[in-house]
């Protein structure tokens, strides 16, 4: 039977969950981040781990604008997948057991010049509930780039392109969805959604994971057999309360050794 949470996910795309870590946790989980960014930086300027860290110069400084494969860098983000509101929450809207198909940083940061157009996260469409949860560690106002959203546009059979121009002649009425820190804005992968340009002096930054049911990976040829088992078996290894005293080794060290292809964003670019 369909919650009223599937069902208000499911007709509008996207929901939003206030205030969903305890104070502690949550300052922990900010502190991290901070750190682990610093470190990017340092990355960054010494060119290593460019394969994770998306790094360009803006106002005579280097600005770190994502960090891919979190736990690569940070054991906490794995360790964060057992709280009720990260995996738990997942769970709850797509109806069955889940496993985490990435995680990711995204940083807004005040001399990044560049906004986020339109786009779904899968260019293919998607009858099932994927999912994009981010988690975000400091607010998101209009001014700060707040995402942006096309309520209901997951079920449009339009493209891309074809939700853009409609926006554009303002046949189409998006909605913006402010967010406070530790809130959590979970939406449809298929989603039409958009940020704009960080106005503010403050940086924002958000944790992302892409959730999917395991039935469903266990059948994606883009998803090896091996790949889905390192991930299984970290999810085990949280349900059995193993974080704590696995410390650094929650992780294996390769556990993103593993190919996979997940499927691209469609931002609807007209080449014409």
């Amino acid at each position: 039977m369909e919650t009223q949470l599937q069902h208000t996910f499911d007709k509008y795309g996207f929901i939003k969950v206030e205030t969903a870590f305890e104070a502690q946790l949550f300052k922990s989980l900010q502190a991290i981040t901070t750190s682990l960014l610093q470190d990017a930086q340092n990355f960054a300027k010494e060119d290593k781990c460019l394969e994770h860290i998306s790094a360009s110069r803006h106002q005579g400084r280097l600005v770190v604008s994502r960090i891919n494969d979190l736990f690569k860098f940070q054991s906490a983000y794995a360790e964060l997948l057992a709280h009720p509101s990260v995996i738990g929450l997942a769970e709850k809207i797509i109806g069955e057991p889940v496993a985490p198909v990435y995680e990711s940083l995204l940083i807004k940061d005040p001399a990044d010049p560049y906004q986020i157009g339109w786009h779904r996260d899968m260019n293919a469409g998607a009858d099932e509930r994927i999912i994009t949860m981010g988690i975000y560690l400091d607010d998101a106002q209009a001014q700060q780039g707040a995402l942006q959203v096309l309520p209901g546009s997951h079920l449009a059979k339009e493209s891309v392109l074809e939700l853009k121009e409609k926006l554009d002649k303002q046949q189409l009425t998006p909605v913006d969805v402010p967010v406070k820190a530790g809130d959590i804005l979970i939406h449809h992968v298929n989603t039409l959604h958009c940020s704009g340009i960080q106005h503010t002096k403050n940086m924002r930054r958000t944790l992302y994971f892409e959730f999917r049911a395991i039935s469903h990976l266990q059948q994606n040829s883009n998803y090896s057999t091996q790949w889905l088992d390192k991930r299984l078996a970290l999810l085990a290894k949280l349900q059995k309360g193993e974080r704590e005293s696995a410390g650094h080794n929650l992780v294996e060290p390769d556990f993103y050794s593993t190919f996979y292809q997940i499927e691209p964003a469609d931002y609807g670019f007209n080449f014409g």
